[in-house]
């Protein structure tokens, strides 16, 4: 019996110890559902050999194991579920898509371009890059900025993501641009935002969300106003915004 004991006292001090070394060894690059799905192996492998599963880090067994099935999808890729949509943790192969979508698609002339938006140029490839860097593509920019791929089933159809995330202020900055057109007017960007920010205020407890349209984008601002977000006529702007008539629009979600 002491041996039994002690074998599942082993056991749960190695398997708490994974869980330490994982939180605090991961270089950025490792995936962080496939770490939690390798440790959710790993403690069912042991508890089972120590006889009493229940025991055994169960807290944290149970925290990880319900992100694991939010964030893993049907190929073990990273996924934020959001109504009829997925949010797909988009990678560096993603980015010439994304730089395609935004300014080679007929989506591009109602957000950047002349004639309607001639104080906006179409960025260039290095221009691009120089703003959407590496780490909107890996989990270095998880606590900065972080791009995804929305997915409709299995296709992709546009894309979200955020940037200068500030923890201490409760603050993000977001942006959004679907694949075509033919994809606006279903409700997707209303559900891609409302995902987004509530993984955002649940993992990093954002209090403050932000989108800057062109006042002639009318309908970015119908599709902000439906997910929550409402003009802030008093925000006073600390960077350059991106138009002449660019309208500050945020949403806010109470501490937790």
């Amino acid at each position: 019996m002491k041996d039994a004991v002690a074998r599942a006292g082993i056991v749960k001090r190695a398997t708490c110890r994974t869980f330490r070394h994982w939180s605090t060894q991961s270089d950025g690059r490792t995936s962080r559902a496939a770490a939690q799905s390798d440790t959710l192996t790993s403690i069912n492998i042991h508890a089972k050999s120590a006889g009493n599963r229940s025991t055994i880090c169960r807290k944290k067994f149970q925290k990880l194991r319900l992100n694991s099935k939010r964030e893993l999808g049907a190929r073990g890729q990273r996924m934020i579920q959001c109504g009829r949509l997925s949010l797909r943790f988009a990678e560096m192969t993603d980015r010439p898509k994304i730089f395609q979508w935004l300014t080679q698609s007929n989506i591009t002339p109602s957000v950047m371009g002349a004639p309607l938006f001639p104080d906006q140029p179409i960025p260039t490839w290095q221009e691009f890059i120089e703003d959407y860097t590496d780490t909107f593509f890996d989990d270095r920019g998880n606590e900065k900025g972080r791009n995804f791929i929305l997915l409709l089933g299995t296709n992709e159809i546009g894309t979200i993501g955020y940037d200068n995330l500030d923890q201490e202020r409760r603050t993000v900055d977001i942006d959004i641009w679907m694949k075509e057109e033919k994809y606006c007017g279903h409700g997707y960007g209303t559900e891609a935002l409302n995902g987004l920010t509530e993984h955002l205020h649940a993992n990093f407890d954002i209090q403050t969300f932000r989108l800057d349209p062109s006042a002639r984008n009318k309908r970015a601002l119908r599709a902000y106003a439906k997910a929550g977000f409402s003009i802030d006529s008093g925000y006073k702007w600390d960077r350059r915004p991106d138009y002449h008539d660019s309208v500050s629009m945020k949403r806010e979600m109470a501490t937790k």
